[in-house]
C-alpha cells in the first residue's frame, strides 16, 4: 500500500524561504514557495522539549489543485538526493489533496518527545505551488476517542441492511432511552455504546464505524447476536512495530493522521470498524441506557454493541483454525500484534509464545482447542485484580479456545470463564451492570491503544495510604550493554498465614512509562528468595512461590486503583501498582513516601537500596533520608534478612539527627500485618533489636566508609536472630545520579 511517485526527476529548490536549513518553533507558521518542476524539500527542523506529549503538523498548499504532501523524520536530516524521501520517512501525509497533517506522538514509534524532526515536503504536479507549515506543541494528555458512526453511508460495504436504523415504528421510552421511533432508539443505544467506550480510550484521530443490520442467514457464524472486525489491515505504516499486522483503528491511532492521508488518495471517510446486527433479532433488544433489570428481558443492546466495537479496535487474533497467521501480500505468514501476545503451555508446562522461534502452525492450532491453555502473557495485562484465573504456572490470562473451534469465538476473546466485556458471549454474566472493558482495556493497550505515561516513573519508597504497612521501593541500577535502563523493585509485605513480614524483589526495565519484573528462569518475574549461608551463592530464588510485579503511570486518573473512596488530594505523583503473588492478584495507587520539598540535597541523600557486596550476597537495606523543615536530617530504613529457616523477613527502623559519618543507633522493630488483599487492617510492632549506621557518603564504592550493625533476634517458628557489622555500599545508583 505504499504511495508510487510519478515524478522522479529532480530539480533544485531556489525559493528564499527554503533555500537554507531553517528551525521553525512550538505555534510558528513558515510560508514557502515552491517553483516550476517536480519539487522536494528537507531542510526544514524543529526540536521537541522532553515534556511536550504531542506535536501537530500541518502542511497547507495555498492552491487548491496542487497535490502537495508531507514527511517527517526523527534524529537525522533526510539523505541528499531526495529520491528516498518516502522510504526514509518515520510518518507521513499522503493524500491526493493540498492539506496534510500528522499528530507525532508519544506513544507511536519512534515517541514524539525529546529529539529534532526534519520535515519533507514534495509537491507533484510540477507548477509553481505556495504554502504554509504549522507546528503546534501540546503537554496536555490526548483527548478522548472521537467515534464517527455512519448509520446511513455504506459505500462499499456488501450485505449492509440500514433499514432498522431508519425504523419508523413506535418506540416506549425505557432506561433513560425516551427516543420516539424505534430507529432513532436504535441509533441513540449505538452512540451511546461507542460513548462510553470513548471514556476509556483515547485517539487524536477520529475513529468511523459503519453500522448494518443483516438477515440471520447471512451471517458468519450460527448463533451470533452480532459481529464486527476491521475494515483493513496495516503492516509496516509509519508509527507501528516493524513486521506486524495491525487493526485499521489503532493503526491510523498509531500513525497520527486519517486514512487518506496515511495510505494516499481521496477516501478520507473510509470506515475503519465494520459492524452488523442480526435484523431477526432487532426486537428482543433491549435500548435502554441505564442497566435492565430482571423484569427487562432482552439482549443488552449496548453491551454488545461495545463488545463489537472492541473487536474493531483489534481484539481480533487473525489467526485461523489451521493455526496460520495473517497473509500479508509482501511478509507472508505476519503475525499480528494480538497474536504476538499469545502463548501456550507445553507438556512440560513451560510457557510458549506463539512467536517464539520453532514454534509451527500445528503448535498453534493445539493451542488454540486446548480449552485452558491457550494465554495472553503481557505481564500488564495479566496481573491485574481482574485476573480471577491467574495461575502459578503462567500469571496469564486465559483466552477462549474450546475443544470444538468457532469461527467467531475461538482465541479472538477471553476465556468465557471471566465476567468480562471480550468474554465469547456477552449476556451470560449480566455485564450491562457496569458497561466497561475491565480486564480486556490492558490487552487493547497491547495492540496498538496503548497510554503513554504522563510523567517519568520515580524512584524512591512508595504506599498506598488505603494499605498502610505494606508498600515497595524502586531504584535505578544503571543501564546494560544496550543503553537500557535497569530498575531494582522491592516489595514488602505480609504472608498470608501469620502476618509475618516477607519481602520480593524484581529486577527489570521501564519502557512507554511502566516497569515489569523480568522472568527468570523459572518464568518468575518477582521472585520471593531464600537464604542458606552454607550455599554459593547464599540467595536462590523460591521456586514454589510465583510473583509479578507491573508498575506504570499510564492513565492513573482513571485506575480503579487510584478512584476508589480514599481522599488522595496533595499527592505529588501516583502510580498504578499491579502484583500478583501464587493465586492473589492486586492493583495498588502508590504515592511517594517523601515528598520533593523532603529530599535532602544530593551529597546527603543516602536514599537508595543498600548491600553488603558478593561477599555475602542477598541481604541489605533500604534506606530513606528525609530533610525535615528544620534543616536537620531523618532516616528510615527497612531491613531485608532471613529467618531460620532461611526465608525472607523485614524489619524496620526510624531515627533523628542524621549527621554525615557520625554513627547513629535506632532500635529495630518486627511489624506483623495484615493480607495485601485487604485494606486498613491491624498493624503490631515488636521491638526486635538495634541497628548502628554509620553513613558517610552515598556511594558504591565499598571503602567510602559506610558501615551498618545489625543485631535483631525474631521470634515463631522460625525463631532466630540475624547479626552483621559490616561496610556497605550502594547497590543502585544515587537519587542524585538521575537529574
Amino acid at each position: 500500500m505504499t504511495r508510487a511517485l510519478a515524478l522522479l526527476a529532480l530539480v533544485a529548490l531556489t525559493s528564499t524561504a527554503l533555500a537554507q536549513p531553517i528551525a521553525i518553533s512550538d505555534g510558528e507558521t513558515l510560508t514557502f514557495d515552491i517553483p516550476s518542476g517536480a519539487n522536494r524539500a528537507s531542510n526544514i527542523f524543529f526540536d521537541v522539549p522532553a515534556d511536550v506529549r504531542n506535536v501537530l503538523v500541518e502542511l497547507d498548499g495555498s492552491l487548491d489543485s496542487r497535490d502537495i504532501d508531507l514527511f517527517l523524520k526523527a534524529d537525522t536530516p533526510f539523505s541528499e538526493p531526495l529520491t528516498a524521501i518516502e522510504d526514509e520517512a518515520d510518518f507521513r501525509s499522503v493524500s491526493a489533496f493540498d492539506f496534510e497533517y500528522v499528530n507525532l506522538q508519544d506513544f507511536a514509534v519512534p515517541p514524539v518527545q525529546g529529539r529534532r524532526w526534519y520535515v519533507g515536503i514534495i509537491a507533484f504536479d510540477g507548477l509553481p505551488t505556495e504554502g504554509s507549515l504549522t507546528v503546534r506543541f501540546d503537554r496536555d494528555a490526548p483527548p478522548r476517542t472521537q467515534f464517527i458512526v455512519d448509520f446511513d453511508n455504506v459505500t462499499g460495504i456488501d450485505n449492509c441492511d440500514t433499514a432498522p436504523w431508519n425504523d419508523g415504528g413506535a418506540h416506549t421510552p425505557i432506561g433513560g432511552n425516551n427516543a420516539a421511533t424505534l430507529g432513532q432508539a436504535r441509533r441513540e443505544a449505538m452512540l451511546r455504546a461507542a460513548a462510553t467506550l470513548s471514556s476509556e480510550l483515547t485517539s487524536r484521530v477520529p475513529i468511523r464505524i459503519t453500522a448494518c443490520w443483516r438477515a440471520v442467514e447471512g451471517t458468519p457464524q450460527e448463533g451470533a447476536v452480532a459481529f464486527a472486525g476491521t475494515n483493513f489491515v496495516f503492516t509496516n505504516f509509519p508509527g507501528m512495530p516493524p513486521d506486524t499486522a495491525y487493526s485499521q483503528a489503532p493503526a491510523l491511532r498509531l500513525a497520527g493522521t486519517e486514512y487518506c492521508r496515511l495510505v494516499g488518495g481521496d477516501q478520507c471517510d473510509e470506515t475503519a470498524i465494520v459492524m452488523t446486527f442480526v435484523t431477526e433479532l432487532a426486537p428482543r433488544f433491549y435500548y435502554g441506557f441505564q442497566p435492565r433489570t430482571d423484569s427487562e428481558p432482552g439482549i443488552d443492546f449496548i453491551t454488545t454493541a461495545m463488545h463489537e466495537i472492541g473487536h474493531g479496535l483489534g481484539f481480533q487474533a487473525f489467526v485461523r483454525q489451521d493455526g496460520s497467521l495473517f497473509e500479508s501480500p509482501s511478509l507472508g505468514q505476519t503475525h499480528s500484534a494480538y497474536s504476538r501476545r499469545l502463548a501456550f503451555l507445553d507438556d512440560d508446562q513451560n510457557l510458549v509464545r506463539f512467536d517464539a522461534p520453532g514454534v509451527t502452525n500445528e503448535d498453534r492450532a493445539a493451542a488454540i482447542v486446548s480449552f485452558t491453555d491457550l494465554l495472553w502473557i503481557d505481564d500488564q495485562a495479566s496481573i491485574q485484580d481482574l485476573n480471577t484465573l491467574i495461575t502459578f504456572e503462567s500469571g496469564a490470562i486465559r483466552m477462549e479456545a474450546p475443544p470444538d473451534f468457532s469461527g467467531g469465538s475461538s482465541v479472538s476473546h477471553v476465556s468465557g470463564a471471566y465476567c468480562d466485556l471480550m468474554r465469547p458471549a456477552v449476556g451470560l454474566c449480566r455485564l450491562e451492570a457496569n458497561r466497561t472493558l475491565g480486564l480486556s482495556r490492558q490487552i487493547l493497550h497491547g495492540v496498538g491503544w496503548v497510554e503513554a505515561p504522563t510523567a517519568e516513573l520515580d524512584t524512591g519508597l512508595f504506599l498506598d495510604r488505603s494499605r498502610p504497612g505494606h508498600g515497595y521501593d524502586l531504584r535505578f541500577a544503571g543501564t546494560d550493554a544496550s543503553g537500557q535502563g535497569i530498575y531494582v523493585l522491592t516489595f514488602y509485605s505480609y504472608k498470608t498465614l501469620g502476618a509475618t513480614p516477607e519481602w520480593f524483589q524484581a529486577i527489570g526495565t521501564v519502557q512507554d512509562g511502566a516497569f515489569t519484573g523480568l522472568r527468570n528462569t523459572d518464568g518468575n518475574g518477582m521472585p520471593r528468595y531464600l537464604y542458606d549461608a552454607a550455599s554459593e551463592p547464599p540467595q536462590s530464588a523460591d521456586p514454589g512461590t510465583f510473583a509479578q510485579v507491573a508498575l506504570s503511570l499510564n492513565d492513573v486518573g482513571i485506575s480503579t486503583a487510584c478512584t476508589d473512596d480514599v481522599d488522595r488530594a496533595g499527592v505529588e505523583s501516583r502510580g498504578s501498582f499491579q502484583w500478583a503473588i501464587t493465586n492473589q492478584v492486586g492493583e495498588w495507587c502508590a504515592e511517594p513516601l517523601v515528598g520533593s520539598a523532603a529530599v535532602p540535597d544530593p551529597e546527603l541523600d543516602f536514599g537508595g537500596l543498600w548491600w553488603v557486596g558478593p561477599e555475602d550476597n542477598g541481604w541489605g537495606f533500604t534506606i530513606e533520608t528525609i530533610a525535615q523543615a528544620d534543616g536537620s536530617l531523618s532516616v528510615f530504613v527497612l531491613a531485608y534478612v532471613y529467618d531460620a529457616a532461611g526465608e525472607p523477613i523485614w524489619f524496620f527502623a526510624v531515627g533523628d539527627g542524621v549527621q554525615p559519618g557520625t554513627p547513629i543507633t535506632m532500635p529495630m522493630f518486627q511489624r506483623n500485618g495484615y493480607s495485601r488483599t485487604r485494606t486498613n487492617g491491624n498493624l503490631t510492632d515488636t521491638e526486635a533489636g538495634e541497628l548502628t549506621l554509620t553513613l558517610t557518603a552515598p556511594s558504591q564504592d565499598p571503602a567510602a566508609g559506610n558501615r551498618a550493625d545489625i543485631n535483631v533476634n525474631f521470634g515463631g517458628r522460625n525463631g532466630g536472630s540475624w547479626v552483621r557489622d559490616v561496610p556497605i555500599r550502594l547497590l543502585t545508583l544515587p537519587r542524585s545520579a538521575l537529574n
